[in-house]
């Protein structure tokens, strides 16, 4: 008996058994997930409609075409670096310096309607901590973007290295919302 072969919704390749994921009606291959931001969530993505994931994708596309056409600069070096564009319209937080390799979201200043710091804790260790920058977004592809601050995952708590990321945190916050015109609420 022939097994049944199933065929990503997006580019029709079959799909592996790893990497896979699927949406409200079909499944993705690994390939085409790769071009999904970085900042939509598994589980968001679960909740879309093919429709949905294709006006996604066109998003990233012009997401990278803007990239190219953009001079970034960095104010802020970390885990993720906060780079914002000549015109201070657009900023962009990223892992590497090569923006348009990455595909980094461009997020329009305009559609920040919050940026919180949170601190999420691991489950077995209550001392150990991942400082968090929420990003709350007006914004039809992303509603809001998650990025922890710490290079390294669960920093404990009382330590230099927690001061230290809780200070860059808040300069980014700070930094955001000055971009944003509205007052840091610290």
């Amino acid at each position: 008996m022939e097994a049944l072969r199933q065929d990503c919704i997006i580019c029709h390749n079959p799909l592996s058994l790893y990497g896979s994921v699927s949406i409200k009606n079909g499944v993705m291959c690994r390939d085409c997930v790769k071009k999904i931001s970085p900042f939509l969530s598994e589980k968001a993505l679960a909740e879309m409609n093919l429709e949905e994931v294709q006006q996604h994708l066109d998003y990233r596309r012009n997401n990278q075409e803007m990239l190219s056409k953009k001079k970034m600069e960095k104010l802020i070096e970390g885990a993720y670096s906060l780079f914002v564009d000549e015109n201070r319209e657009f900023l962009a937080l990223s892992k590497r310096d090569d923006l348009a390799k990455e595909n980094a979201d461009l997020i329009p200043v305009k559609d920040i309607r919050d940026v919180e710091i949170t601190r999420s804790y691991q489950a077995d260790k209550e001392n150990n901590v991942d400082i968090n920058l929420f990003i709350t977004l007006d914004n039809p592809q992303l509603k809001s973007i998650r990025v922890r601050i710490n290079p390294f995952s669960n920093i404990a708590r009382d330590s230099e290295e927690y001061y230290d990321t809780m200070k860059k945190a808040a300069l980014i916050k700070r930094t955001i919302k000055k971009l944003n015109g509205g007052a840091p609420n610290e």
